[in-house]
C-alpha cells in the first residue's frame, strides 16, 4: 500500500527536489571583466521529464588580440545556442541525460539573502528566473 503524498516510491526529499526544480525556470549570468563578455543561460525542467536549455552570450575584447595593443580596435560577437535533455530525480539527486545515459548531477541547494534557493552545480549558481 503506498503511503499518501507519495508517488511512485519516491521519498519526501525527491518530491521536495522535484517540486523545486519544476516551480520555475532556473538562470545563470557570468560576466568576465577582462573581456567584458556576458553569458547567460535559462533552464526550465518540465513535468514531462524533459529540460529545456536556452544560452546566449555577448560581448568581445578590447581588441581581437585580447589586449590593448594591437590593431583591429574592438571586437564584439553574439552567440545563441541550447538544447533539450531528460531529467530525473532519484535518491535525493538530479539525474541528467544528455544522450549518453543518465548520470548524476552534483549540485548543493543554499538560499540567498533573502531566502530565496540557489541551485550550485557544475560551479554555477542558478536562480530563479525573474
Amino acid at each position: 500500500v503506498a503511503k499518501p503524498g507519495k508517488e511512485s516510491g519516491q521519498s519526501s526529499q525527491d518530491q521536495q527536489l522535484k517540486q523545486l526544480l519544476l516551480s520555475s525556470s532556473w538562470c545563470t549570468f557570468s560576466y568576465r571583466q577582462s573581456s567584458g563578455r556576458t553569458s547567460t543561460s535559462r533552464n526550465t525542467f518540465a513535468p514531462d521529464g524533459t529540460l529545456h536549455v536556452s544560452t546566449s552570450s555577448e560581448g568581445g575584447t578590447v581588441n581581437q588580440f585580447g589586449g590593448s595593443f594591437g590593431p583591429g580596435g574592438s571586437v564584439s560577437s553574439q552567440h545563441s545556442g541550447g538544447g533539450q535533455f531528460r531529467w530525473k530525480v532519484e535518491r535525493g539527486q538530479l539525474w541528467l541525460d544528455e544522450g549518453n545515459g543518465f548520470e548524476t548531477v552534483a549540485m548543493q541547494i543554499t538560499k540567498n539573502s533573502n531566502g530565496y534557493p540557489i541551485i550550485n552545480a557544475d560551479g554555477k549558481e542558478y536562480m530563479q528566473c525573474k
